[in-house]
C-alpha cells in the first residue's frame, strides 16, 4: 500500500530577514542600570534630533522594526559574551541595524546605541546596509559591541 501527500511538492516558504551573532567585550552594566536590549532595523539613516523621532518613526510608519517587538515585555537577554539572532522583516534596504538599550524609566527618550553593523570612529557612525529580499533570509550579519567603548550617538 502506498501513502501520500495531499500537497504535493509545495516549496517550502523562506521568511523574509536576517540573523547573526553579536559578541559582546567590556564590562556589562549593572542589570538595575539597564532595564531594556532591543535589536533595531531602520530603513532610515539620518541624524535623529533625539530617541523620540526614533519612536515616533516606530509608531508611525513601517520604516523601523523592533525585536524582540515591543509587546514582547522581555527584551534580548544581558550579560552574555555573545548573542545569536535571527530578525524576519519585510523585504527591503536597511540602513541602520542597531543595538539599543534602555537605561531609565522613559520609554520613550532612555535609550543608547550600543553597537551595530558597520563601523565608527569617536565622531562618525559607518553603518553598513542590510538588504532583505522576498524569500530569503540572510546569515552573516554580525557584529561586535564594545561595552567600554560606545559608538557616537545617532541623536
Amino acid at each position: 500500500m502506498l501513502s501520500g501527500c495531499d500537497h504535493g511538492l509545495t516549496p517550502v516558504q523562506i521568511q523574509p530577514g536576517f540573523g547573526g551573532t553579536i559578541r559582546f567585550t567590556g564590562t556589562w552594566l549593572p542589570q538595575s542600570d539597564t532595564t531594556d536590549l532591543r535589536l533595531v532595523a531602520s530603513k532610515v539613516f539620518r541624524k535623529f534630533a533625539s530617541p523620540t523621532e526614533v519612536i515616533a518613526l516606530v509608531l508611525t510608519t513601517d520604516s523601523v522594526k523592533i525585536y524582540p517587538p515591543v509587546a514582547q515585555s522581555r527584551g534580548l537577554q544581558m550579560g552574555q559574551a555573545e548573542l545569536r539572532y535571527q530578525f524576519f522583516v519585510d523585504p527591503g534596504e536597511y540602513k541602520f541595524v542597531a543595538l539599543l538599550y534602555r537605561y531609565g524609566s522613559q520609554i520613550f527618550s532612555d535609550w543608547r546605541v550600543i553597537g551595530f553593523y558597520g563601523s565608527y570612529t569617536a565622531t562618525e557612525l559607518s553603518p553598513r546596509s542590510v538588504v532583505v529580499r522576498p524569500g530569503e533570509f540572510t546569515e552573516g550579519i554580525d557584529f561586535a559591541v564594545d561595552l567600554n567603548n560606545p559608538p557616537p550617538q545617532p541623536f
